[in-house]
C-alpha cells in the first residue's frame, strides 16, 4: 500500500522542491566571460547590406538559391531600414518568401543596432505564430556562423535556458531579457542588455493588426519611453477582409489612426508587404498612396514568344485528359491527369527551344522542382494554362489586378465616393443650378432616417442633408440598438405613439426650414417621400400621411412593383417611370420597381462629376461622410437576365450592415421623378404594349403545338 503523509510532511516536502527548483534556476544564471567573436572580417562585411547578411548568416535555412526578385527585396528593404523617412510598399508574388525575408530585415535591423523597437502586425493569431518561428527560428541553431559571430546574444539565451523566469546577470548585476513571452495577444521579444552591443535592450513585438494596439509601450534599461522606429505589416489583409469594403476602410483607418500613431514624434520607418486581390483591397490602395514607395514584383516577367505552341500544349493534355476519364473512369482522374501531362510535356520536350524562346521568370530553381515539368519554365507555363486560372495567376503571381475579381458590374468604391465631396457647398446650402428640393424618410421604430436631395435637369443631384430623428451623439452604433432612441425622446409614450410624435417633429422640421441656394436665393422642400413597408408601423405611417397638416407634400413608398421588372403600366393607372400611384389612396402612396430605381441611383453616382445626370455631396471629409458611404454600399447587387433578354442589375435583400440611407437615396429619386425632374431620353421613351387581337393568340398558340 502506498504510505500516506501527514499534512506537516506534505508541507515540508513541498518546500524542499521548491527550493531545489529555486535553485536549480539560479545556479548558471551569471553569464561569465563573454566569448569573443568568431571572424571579426566575416561580421563587418555581412553588416555592410542585408543581402550579404543573408546569404553569410542565413544560406543554411534556403532551400533555393536566392532568385531575382530576392535581390529588388533586399534593396528596397535596405533603403526602408537605413532611414527613418522611408516608407514602403512592397507587393510580391505568392510562394516567394517575402514573410521569411522580412523577418531576415527584422533580424538585421536589430543585430546592427540600424533599429531598436520594431513592431511586427499580421492578419490574425495564426498568422502571427508563423512569423513568430520564423524569427525565433534564426536563434535555435548554436553551431551556425551566426551564434559564432554574435556570442553576446546567444550566450545569454544559452544561460537562460528554458526558464523564462530565470534572471541572467553580467558582472553581479541582473541583465532584462524577454524571449517569446506572451502579453494581451503579443509576443514579445526584449534582447539582453548587455554594455557596447549594438541590439542591446532592442525589442520586437508580434501581433495581429485584430489586437489592441493603443497603449503599447516600454522603457528601455534606464526607464526612458520607448517609441518604435520600424513597422512591418506582413500580409495583413486576408481574402475575407478584401471582399468587404467596409472591413477595408476599418483597416485603412486603424492603419492611420492607431498603427502610424505608435511612432510619436519621433522618426520611423514603414514597410508594408502583401499581395494584392483587388484595386480597391488595402495592399493597392496602399501602393497607390504617396507617402509610400511603391515596389511591384511578378513571377514572370516576359512570357514565351510563341505562345500558339503553348495553346497547343494546352489543347493535347486537355484533349488526353479527356481520353484518359473515358478509358479509365471518372473515378480515375489522378490518373488520366498523370498521362495527360506526360503526353503534353513530351510534346515540350520536342519544341523546348522554340517555346522556352524569350521567357523569363523570377526564380526558376524553385519552380524546376515544383511539379513533374522538365523545367522551370514548363512548371510555371504549367500553373499558368492549366492549374491556376488566367485570373488568379495574374493576382498571385504577377500582382496585376483590374476591378474586383469576378465582378461582373461596377461598383461605388471609397476612391469614387470621395470624388463626389463638394469642396465649396456647406451642409443645407443648395447649388445654385437646382430647381427643386425633396427629402426622403426610412422609418424604424428605434430611430428614423432623413436624407435631403436638391435637383437640376436631367437628374442632376446634390445632397445637401442627412441626418436621423432623433439625432445620435456618434455614428458607432446599429440601427437595432441606438444610444438615443424615440422611447427615450417620447417618454411615456408608446411604440406608435412615439413613432407619431417623431414624424409630426422630423416633417415639420423638414418643411418649416428655411433653404437657400449658394447664390442665396430661397428654394423649396417639394416632396417627402416616406417608406411604409415596415409592417409594424404600416398603419400608424398611413393614418399620418391622411391626417397630417402637411398631407399635401407627403407621399408614401409601398413596396415592390415588379417582381420581373421593366412591365408598363394599366392604361387607368397614373404615375412615371417605373412607378405608379396605388389605386383608393388619394395619390398619397406610390409602388415602384425598387431594383430599377436602385440601379438608377447607383448609376448617377458613378456618373464623373461634370457630366449630366451626376449625383454629388455637401462638403465634409471621409470621416464625416463614412458611416452614410457604408450604408450606400450596404447590399450586394449582381446582373441577371430576363426571359426577354434583357440584364438588369437584383439587390439581395440583406444586407452585410445598415443600409438606410441607401434607401432613403433610392426613395429620394423617386421622389424627384413625381417632381417632374426630367430624366434622359432614353429613359423617359414611353413604353407601349402592342395590342393584338385574341385570334393571333390563339393561331400563335397552334404553331407552338
Amino acid at each position: 500500500m502506498p504510505r500516506k503523509y501527514t499534512e506537516p510532511q506534505r508541507s515540508e516536502h513541498n518546500a524542499y522542491v521548491a527550493a531545489e527548483k529555486r535553485a536549480r534556476i539560479a545556479a548558471g544564471a551569471e553569464l561569465g566571460e563573454l566569448r569573443r567573436c568568431q571572424d571579426v572580417g566575416r561580421r563587418a562585411r555581412a553588416e555592410e547590406s542585408l543581402s550579404s547578411w543573408s546569404s553569410v548568416y542565413c544560406s543554411y535555412r534556403h532551400k533555393h538559391r536566392a532568385s531575382g526578385n530576392h535581390g529588388k527585396m533586399y534593396d528596397s528593404l535596405s533603403g526602408a531600414l537605413g532611414s527613418g523617412e522611408t516608407w514602403l510598399a512592397l507587393q510580391a508574388p505568392r510562394g516567394e518568401a517575402k514573410s521569411f525575408k522580412s523577418v531576415e530585415a527584422i533580424t538585421y535591423a536589430v543585430m546592427t543596432g540600424r533599429k531598436h523597437f520594431v513592431c511586427c502586425f499580421t492578419s490574425s493569431m495564426s498568422t502571427t505564430e508563423t512569423l513568430v518561428q520564423y524569427f525565433e527560428g534564426q536563434f535555435l541553431q548554436t553551431d551556425t556562423v551566426f551564434s559564432a559571430d554574435y556570442p553576446e546574444v546567444f550566450q545569454a539565451l544559452e544561460v537562460r535556458g528554458n526558464y523564462a523566469q530565470r534572471k541572467v546577470t553580467y558582472g553581479g548585476e541582473d541583465i532584462r531579457l524577454t524571449w517569446g513571452a506572451t502579453k494581451n495577444g503579443k509576443r514579445i521579444f526584449r534582447f539582453p542588455t548587455l554594455p557596447g552591443v549594438a541590439s542591446s535592450g532592442a525589442v520586437v513585438v508580434f501581433q495581429s493588426v485584430t489586437s489592441k494596439i493603443r497603449g503599447m509601450g516600454f522603457v528601455d534599461e534606464k526607464g526612458i519611453p520607448l517609441r518604435p522606429d520600424l513597422l512591418l505589416l506582413d500580409d495583413v489583409q486576408d481574402l475575407e477582409i478584401s471582399q468587404s469594403e467596409d472591413r477595408i476602410s476599418k483597416l485603412l483607418e486603424k492603419f492611420d489612426k492607431d498603427i502610424l500613431g505608435l511612432s510619436g514624434d519621433a522618426p520611423m520607418s514603414v514597410i508594408v508587404l502583401g499581395t494584392p486581390f483587388h484595386d480597391q483591397c488595402f495592399m493597392s490602395r496602399i501602393l497607390r498612396d504617396r507617402r509610400f514607395d511603391g515596389v511591384s514584383l511578378q513571377a514572370v516577367y516576359k512570357f514565351p514568344n510563341r505562345m500558339d505552341l503553348w495553346e497547343k500544349y494546352r489543347t493535347i493534355w486537355e484533349e488526353e485528359y479527356d481520353a484518359g476519364v473515358l478509358e479509365f473512369g471518372s473515378n480515375e482522374r489522378k490518373r488520366a491527369a498523370s498521362r495527360a501531362y506526360a503526353k503534353a510535356s513530351s510534346y515540350y520536350q520536342q519544341h523546348r527551344l522554340e517555346m522556352d524562346a524569350g521567357c523569363e521568370i523570377s526564380w526558376p530553381e524553385r519552380y524546376a522542382q515544383k511539379y513533374t515539368g522538365v523545367s522551370a519554365i514548363e512548371n510555371i507555363m504549367r500553373e499558368y494554362l492549366l492549374i491556376l486560372r488566367e485570373e488568379a495567376f495574374q493576382q498571385e503571381k504577377q500582382c496585376i489586378v483590374g476591378a474586383r475579381v469576378s465582378e461582373e458590374v461596377e461598383r461605388l468604391d471609397e476612391d469614387k465616393f470621395l470624388g463626389k465631396i463638394s469642396h465649396t457647398l456647406e451642409e443645407w446650402v443648395s447649388p445654385d443650378w437646382a430647381s427643386k428640393l425633396t427629402a426622403a424618410i426610412d422609418v424604424h421604430g428605434n430611430v428614423l432616417y432623413y436624407t435631403v436631395a436638391a435637383w437640376g435637369p436631367n437628374f442632376d443631384g446634390h445632397t445637401i442633408a442627412y441626418g436621423t430623428w432623433p439625432q445620435q451623439p456618434n455614428t458607432a452604433w446599429k440601427q437595432s440598438k441606438v444610444p438615443f432612441s424615440l422611447r427615450k425622446m417620447y417618454a411615456g409614450a408608446g411604440e406608435a405613439g412615439a413613432m407619431r410624435a417623431a414624424l409630426d417633429a422630423l416633417v415639420g422640421e423638414l418643411l418649416n426650414r428655411t433653404y437657400r441656394r449658394e447664390d442665396g436665393s430661397e428654394i423649396y422642400l417639394e416632396k417627402i417621400v416616406l417608406d411604409n413597408n415596415n409592417g409594424l408601423f404600416r398603419k400608424t405611417v398611413s393614418k399620418f400621411l391622411k391626417e397630417s397638416e402637411y398631407r399635401e407634400k407627403l407621399v408614401g413608398y409601398v413596396g415592390d412593383w415588379y417582381a420581373s421588372g421593366h412591365q408598363p403600366r394599366k392604361r387607368t393607372e397614373e404615375g412615371g417611370l417605373e412607378w405608379k400611384y396605388i389605386e383608393g389612396t388619394h395619390r398619397r402612396e406610390v409602388i415602384a420597381f425598387r431594383d430599377f430605381w436602385k440601379a438608377y441611383a447607383l448609376s448617377r453616382w458613378l456618373t464623373p462629376v461634370g457630366d449630366g445626370g451626376c449625383m454629388t455631396l455637401f462638403k465634409g471629409g471621409p470621416s464625416r461622410h463614412r458611416r452614410f458611404f457604408m450604408e450606400m454600399t450596404a447590399k450586394k447587387y449582381r446582373p441577371v437576365r430576363l426571359s426577354s433578354g434583357k440584364t438588369m442589375l437584383r439587390w439581395d435583400d440583406k444586407a452585410e450592415r445598415d443600409d438606410h440611407y441607401g434607401d432613403c437615396d433610392t426613395m429620394n429619386f423617386i421622389a424627384a421623378s413625381i417632381c417632374k425632374i426630367g430624366q434622359k431620353a432614353e429613359l423617359d421613351a414611353p413604353r407601349h404594349r402592342k395590342r393584338v387581337k385574341y385570334s393571333e393568340l390563339q393561331k400563335q398558340k397552334w404553331k407552338k403545338g
